[in-house]
């Protein structure tokens, strides 16, 4: 009996898996776009600028602050710098510098305090106790300077953040001193602005009474001074020599960041001493310089100096060995562009570049350059971008909203353009910035978009698309999430405004150009979608929709809101010809999952008809082990010397290798936890279906084809691995496609969590 119930069981739940999936190849329902298979590049996590750029050097141009510890005091969050005896923290985020001298429980301390950003919240924080790394993770009271409000800002801190009073007050504006000082006496706080009393405080709650204090900004950079503790100086020392951040000192020389007389940007490095006093560097991060035995590395620098000569090597880490070192001579007073070249005589993947004196003296140097190519591309990452058969490259993203990202610096000679401060990387370079992102994606075979900044001017736009002319731009986005951060129409007002601005100076010298606007779409703030609709309207091909789509349910759920937006455009203009362009599919992920998400997300843009013609997922490339911002979504993984490919990569190779014209009617007795889409080729003859089972369990698929000609023979290739599985350095290969024949007439397995891409060709003899 036991065995007969058994078998019961085991049959329904063989027949509880079979599912058939009907294609009718005669019935067309619409074209497919071949620019759907695309993908995001932009400067988050270094995915450029020590990463596609081929530029070895990290910190090229000396604008990195001195990193170091600073006697008797502890950091916290973000590196701490000192400059001409100040406290400084360049941060876009917040940091915590806390000093580890005497504790105060009754007494005075004070400090001058510059704002360098209006978005700081900076001044001291006094009783703390128990710090760590994380905006709130302190116990203490906080008392700040708020730039952008003009106000003061008083809380308690409990690994929390617990506000006490933010009040209007007038003070010194951004980049100007004022001084914060507090009377502590247990919880009881006394606060003085600019020598002004401003707030008697008694904390009666949940009083702090004694710790230590510390400095603090959040949200954007600042710079203290003077600081005293019951009257008594607190000097800022470093710990270390005066070299910038991403450099090392080499010898017992004298260095300094010298803002006086930089080459470009805002500083560069001086070195005085004797002859091999120098500095040395390890590119991005610290990693290393991957240096290969006889691939001959190209070197450009900028220097002055009473130093007439210099000598620059590649060494390894620890400068131990040495694998190939040149001299530049003709140094002088004036700042000149210098070219050498190096051929090591060895391999090392993490080994590290060299500057030294040549004989005693001064030099000053910025703007390094150490490439492998005569294009400013790395080759590996290059090949690895190929394979991947996209079709659209984005460049943009949150990057294109810093203040200082603007076109004008773009232009030119790569070692000639000024650095700016960007939204990611505080130190940001325009080595690579627009015109080599276009040369890149006409290098690899994509079509190319970039996005630029709302409040760029339209002349220096277009200066730039004349430089670019030779590329053949065809789209351009104007700004990126505009509005995400609030939903107050004055911010929609002001971005239709600038658009209508850039749009109309850009599209009467360039009447061809297709723009995409970049307006955050809120489906439930219709009024202000309706009304940046109606300006917008006739100048604007497409509205950028940025998904979150890290599971695959989550993309399948974006149909229904491409079907509202769809439905919007035509009930607000029955004529329109504004479509939607996916230019960031997001997600925290790079996983089997994420892959799966993509396959059914490019699913639900063929189904859609042509009114998603642009798709990329975020984000194209990774280093291993970098993650500035929770974003860990990389397709293309590398280190220094590697390069590996993450199952979203394969997801979206796989489907651009696969592309046909036509979508055909294909319909699943069920659907759960399965998407389908089937395509076809103009004659007829080759059948293209995309099978998503996002499940835990196998499931059986048998076709039935309709109007299609005697199957010659079914190829399967498919995606499968665990629903968090991913590649590493150590196993590059574990998730890749597996393909294998089919019999015709066969039941198709399909495995948990796998993307499937069948190709069915018809018999040449059934063919009329």
């Amino acid at each position: 009996m036991k065995k007969i119930l058994f078998f019961l069981m085991l049959c329904a739940a063989i027949s509880s898996s079979a599912q058939t999936l009907t294609v009718d190849a005669g019935k067309v329902l619409c074209s497919v776009e071949p620019l759907i298979y695309g993908a995001g590049a932009e400067d988050v996590n270094h995915e450029i600028y020590g990463g596609l750029y081929d530029q070895k050097i990290f910190g090229e141009g000396f604008e990195e602050p001195a990193f170091a510890n600073i006697k008797g005091f502890k950091a916290f969050d973000e590196q701490w710098s000192v400059v001409s005896g100040m406290a400084q923290l360049l941060t876009s985020r917040h940091g915590k510098l806390i000093y580890m001298g005497s504790q105060l429980s009754s007494g005075s301390v004070e400090v001058e305090v510059r704002m360098d950003d209006v978005n700081a919240i900076a001044g001291l924080i006094v009783n703390v106790a128990n710090a760590g790394n994380g905006a709130d993770a302190f116990d203490g009271y906080e008392v700040a300077l708020n730039a952008r409000k003009g106000s003061f800002v008083l809380g308690r801190h409990q690994q929390n953040w617990q506000p006490v009073s933010d009040t209007p007050v007038p003070f010194n504006p951004l980049g100007q001193w004022n001084k914060i000082r507090v009377l502590v006496d247990g919880a009881k706080l006394n606060i003085y602005l600019n020598d002004n009393l401003i707030k008697a405080f008694d904390d009666t709650d949940s009083p702090l009474r004694s710790g230590s204090i510390g400095l603090r900004s959040f949200g954007g950079s600042a710079t203290f001074r003077n600081l005293k503790i019951d009257g008594h100086d607190v000097a800022f020392e470093s710990d270390a020599p005066n070299v910038s951040g991403m450099w090392m000192p080499l010898g017992e020389g004298d260095f300094e960041i010298d803002a006086a007389q930089p080459f470009s940007g805002r500083q560069s490095q001086r070195i005085s001493g004797k002859r091999g006093t120098g500095i040395c560097n390890k590119g991005l991060n610290r990693w290393g310089i991957s240096i290969e035995k006889g691939k001959l590395l190209h070197a450009s620098l900028y220097l002055k100096g009473n130093a007439t000569k210099v000598q620059i090597a590649l060494q390894s880490a620890n400068g131990n060995k040495e694998y190939a070192r040149t001299e530049i001579t003709g140094i002088d007073g004036e700042w000149k562009r210098f070219d050498t070249e190096l051929t090591p005589s060895g391999n090392d993947p993490a080994g590290r570049f060299c500057l030294e004196l040549g004989e005693e003296g001064t030099v000053w140097l910025d703007q390094v350059l150490l490439s492998t190519d005569s294009y400013p591309f790395r080759s590996d990452l290059t090949d690895a971008f190929r394979q991947q058969h996209l079709t659209f490259l984005r460049y943009g993203g949150t990057m294109v909203n810093a203040k200082e990202y603007m076109t004008r610096n773009m232009l030119g000679s790569r070692l000639e353009r000024q650095p700016y401060y960007g939204h990611w990387y505080r130190y940001a370079t325009n080595g690579f910035a627009i015109p080599e992102f276009m040369q890149f994606a006409r290098l690899i075979g994509t079509e190319p978009t970039f996005a630029i900044n709302i409040e760029d001017n339209p002349d220096d736009v277009l200066a730039l698309l004349h430089e670019i002319e030779p590329y053949g731009l065809k789209f351009i986005e104007i700004g990126n999430e505009e509005c995400i951060g609030s939903s107050a129409r004055s911010g929609y007002e002001h971005y239709v405004e600038r658009y209508l601005i850039l749009y109309e100076a850009i599209h009467k010298a360039y009447p061809d150009l297709q723009f995409i606007n970049a307006a955050w779409w809120r489906p439930n703030q219709l009024e202000t979608m309706q009304y940046v609709f109606r300006k917008i309207d006739g100048k604007c091909d497409y509205w950028d929709y940025h998904p979150w789509t890290e599971t695959p349910q989550q993309a399948k759920n974006i149909e229904a809101e491409m079907a509202q937006m769809k439905h919007l455009f035509l009930l607000w203009n029955p004529t329109t010809t504004m479509r939607c362009a996916i230019l960031e599919e997001n997600g925290n992920t790079h996983d089997m999952a994420r892959a799966l998400a993509h396959a059914v997300m490019l699913n639900v843009v063929r189904r859609a008809a042509g009114f998603v013609p642009l798709d990329s997922p975020a984000n194209a490339l990774q280093p291993y082990e970098q993650n500035d911002n929770g974003w860990d979504q990389g397709q293309i993984f590398f280190s220094p010397s590697q390069v590996w490919m993450q199952p979203p990569f394969y997801a979206q190779q796989m489907a651009a290798m696969s592309h046909q014209p036509l979508l055909v009617e294909s319909l699943c007795d069920s659907s759960d936890s399965l998407d389908c889409t089937a395509t076809r080729n103009e004659q007829g003859d080759t059948l293209v279906l995309h099978i998503v089972n996002y499940g835990t369990s196998s499931r059986q698929l048998t076709l039935d084809l309709k109007n299609f000609s005697k199957v010659r023979s079914i190829r399967c290739l498919s995606l499968s691995g665990s629903e968090h599985a991913e590649n590493t350095p150590q196993r590059p290969r574990s998730i890749t496609p597996k393909e294998k024949a089919i019999k015709p007439g066969k039941p198709i397995s399909l495995l948990p969590y796998s993307y499937s891409v069948l190709k069915v060709v018809a018999s040449p003899s059934s063919l009329p």
